[in-house]
């Protein structure tokens, strides 16, 4: 089922209702019936509260998920697809482009929350560790979902990651380890992105 929601303005309670296990679609209907001035501003705000699968999320920001199921085991194990299911970017065609991104790694400025990042050179620093090349081929394949986003003028969806994230500095301590995500209500832009080196912000709302 899909439904077709400007999601320009979304209270803050609406968020909170999510998190606490509200259906997906209650909320929503609650963001089609309330109006402007309530866009949520602050990050304490969209801490993520619960642990939700990738592939829900995924699904629910409008991505076919379809083939997640050609795996051994079929449907029961398509939530732990290895193929997708530790990818961080996703792209459906002429649709939407979906980017997890690490809640730790937000700030905010001038009244907006927003994430700084730089795909391209963590897939070289990522190349420089032992048996981290896959890391690398992820952080490039989501440079050209933020590009494809820019090019196609695809709306960005986030699912935002809470948890133990390790530096790349760090290499030899324990792995990251997500303990809660959240599909923010809310679409995110790119208001920057320098083709040259790969330097983008990202932008929650428009």
């Amino acid at each position: 089922m899909e439904i077709d929601v400007d999601y320009g303005v979304v209270p803050y309670f609406v968020l909170v209702l999510y998190n606490h296990d509200w259906p997906i679609y209650n909320c929503i209907d609650y963001v089609q019936k309330f109006g402007a001035g309530m866009l949520m501003s602050t990050l304490s705000e969209i801490m993520p509260k619960k642990h939700a699968r990738v592939i829900d999320l995924v699904s629910a920001a409008g991505v076919n998920v379809d083939d997640w199921e050609n795996v051994q085991g079929g449907p029961h194990k398509a939530a732990a697809n290895p193929k997708y299911c530790y990818e961080w970017a996703f792209v459906q065609p002429k649709k939407v482009v979906v980017l997890n991104l690490w809640y730790e790694a937000l700030v905010e400025r001038n009244g907006k929350i927003v994430r700084d990042l730089n795909m391209r050179e963590s897939a070289k620093e990522f190349g420089q560790l032992p048996y981290k090349a896959i890391w690398g081929l992820r952080a490039l394949r989501m440079d050209k979902a933020i590009q494809k986003a820019i090019n196609s003028k695809l709306p960005i969806r986030v699912i935002l990651c809470s948890g133990q994230r390790r530096g790349i500095d760090q290499p030899k301590t324990i792995a990251s380890k997500v303990k809660k995500r959240l599909l923010d209500l809310v679409p995110w832009t790119v208001t920057a992105y320098d083709w040259n080196t790969g330097q983008c912000t990202l932008t929650r709302g428009n």
